[in-house]
């Protein structure tokens, strides 16, 4: 009797800590430091062979402002498909449509209008991105490496190494209809 009334008073006390957390609120009432809140975004990419940390959300980093009131310009990380997709991501959410657009291979540049670009920002903001890294299939041919990944459960993307940067063949963003 003592160890489930000791188990219901644990469950509680995390539940408590988890909502102040999740609300942004610390102890004393103030507002949470951003390190102290609970991430808004669930686009975690995997580090561990086992992808356990796929189930932890991604931290929120606070944008940087510049002296101007405006959002500095997005760090362009094109080093691995992980980099690229946060890359994507960060930039869309940034509004940097000429930045975004060179994240893909040249011949899929062209179909980035703004519309479609628009459209992209707009699921990215109601679906969640969730890119299967550990079913991704890696294969090296005449023109290099080349990461395949479901980005939405559904179609594969293919990441392209190209000097040294890793370009999307497809806007994997646009809306299927």
């Amino acid at each position: 009797m003592r160890t489930r009334i000791g188990m219901a008073v644990i469950v509680v006390i995390l539940a408590a800590i988890g909502w102040r957390l999740w609300t942004g609120k610390v102890s004393n009432g103030a507002a949470a430091k951003p390190s102290q809140t609970w991430p808004s975004i669930a686009t975690t990419l995997p580090t561990t062979p086992t992808g356990l940390d796929s189930m932890v959300p991604a931290p929120k980093i606070p944008p940087t402002v510049s002296t101007l009131g405006e959002q500095a310009p997005k760090k362009v990380d094109l080093h691995s498909p992980q980099a690229t997709v946060q890359t994507q991501l960060d930039l869309l959410h940034g509004g940097s449509d000429e930045a975004f657009r060179a994240t893909f291979l040249p011949s899929v540049q062209p179909s980035l209008t703004p519309d479609a670009i628009a459209a992209c920002r707009r699921r990215v903001e109601h679906v969640p991105v969730r890119p299967d890294w550990e079913k991704a299939e890696l294969s090296t041919g005449s023109a290099g490496r080349v990461l395949r990944v479901s980005m939405f459960g559904k179609s594969e993307t293919g990441f392209h190494e190209t000097a040294g940067q890793w370009l999307a063949d497809a806007a994997w963003c646009v809306p299927i209809w």
